[in-house]
């Protein structure tokens, strides 16, 4: 596995919050996508997950939010693309296998936190 690969999958396995939920949102799309960052297409997906709980003014704020945490974070840059992984590794360095795993994975840790929550909530 590349370190690229990995710093994904320590990403996703790192303990998730409401910040980290958006940040997973936002990192999801970009796999999706191809590392396209493409605003509306990530705010629709924070529609897609929270669309019983977030107006579209909320999902502008928790846009602008994950974007600007996961720039500090040197996980994106300005643009909205991801460049973190080390060595000049880019997204398009993963194997089918792996994209598909992370895309997988990302996709369960988004909807387990969202059942946890309504379990809570309940």
């Amino acid at each position: 596995m590349r370190k690229c690969y990995e710093k994904l999958k320590l990403i996703m396995d790192s303990r998730m919050d409401e910040e980290q939920f958006f940040q997973h949102i936002f990192i999801l799309t970009l796999l999706q996508h191809n590392n396209k960052h493409i605003e509306n297409i990530i705010k629709n997906n924070f529609f897609k997950y929270c669309r019983k709980t977030l107006s579209k003014s909320e999902i502008e704020i928790f846009y602008k939010k994950a974007k600007n945490s996961l720039v500090k974070q040197s996980i994106i840059n300005e643009n909205g693309k991801l460049i973190f992984c080390n060595n000049g590794k880019k997204l398009d360095s993963l194997t089918d296998y792996e994209m598909y795993d992370l895309i997988e994975s990302y996709e369960d840790k988004i909807e387990n936190y969202i059942k946890e929550k309504l379990l809570v909530a309940a």
